[in-house]
């Protein structure tokens, strides 16, 4: 898909653009990540190790990688690949251990007919374009054409404006959990799903 104001949005990340995803990616959900893995160096090489960039709606403008929007599909997703073997690998056996039990409490699993979406990332200075918006049409095309039924996701208490966003483009709020002190370090302490049918 080419969009009018030369941004094209479409599935997968060609290789060349790993790094730029991982930066992407980092910027979006740091207070989680460096929650989980500690140490930056070990969590971008953990990151560059894991993702499938296969498993993810992309946007691109002239300079680059504008947004990102992961997914689940046919037991895959694009950070499915952060395994307790690799944290182990990368971080030894105290902080592995750790991150594989903290990420173990947050990891959401796909439910037959659902899509399920794993996180959307916009970058700072393309915010505002509508970017967002055309990676949800995109997905849900993708969600259509596989024969979903409907996307699931879930949004943290502390971003109000993803949930606008997701809202805005047809998600149904349908349940809202506390997620207790553990997320609270990292800046949430609810969790609330949402459905779009396709």
């Amino acid at each position: 898909m080419v969009l009018p104001h030369g941004i094209s949005v479409g599935i997968g990340i060609e290789e060349k653009h790993r790094e730029e995803a991982i930066d992407l990616y980092e910027m979006a959900f740091d207070s989680k990540l460096s929650h989980i893995i500690r140490d930056q160096q070990a969590r971008r090489t953990v990151l560059s190790e894991a993702f499938n960039l296969s498993t993810a709606v992309s946007a691109f403008g002239p300079d680059g990688l504008y947004g990102l929007c992961g997914f689940h599909d046919a037991g895959h997703s694009l950070t499915g690949g952060i395994t307790a073997s690799l944290l182990l690998k990368h971080l030894g056996w105290r902080e592995g251990l750790r991150a594989s039990l903290i990420g173990g409490l947050l990891k959401r699993h796909p439910v037959k007919n659902e899509l399920l979406m794993d996180g959307i990332a916009v970058s700072d200075r393309q915010r505002g374009r509508g970017i967002g918006t055309m990676m949800l049409d995109t997905l849900r095309h993708y969600a259509r054409e596989k024969a979903y039924e409907k996307i699931r996701l879930d949004v943290v208490s502390s971003n109000p404006g993803a949930r606008k966003l997701y809202e805005r483009f047809g998600f149904v709020a349908t349940t809202t959990r506390r997620t207790g002190l553990l997320t609270a370090k990292m800046g949430f302490d609810e969790v609330t799903t949402m459905h779009l049918a396709v």
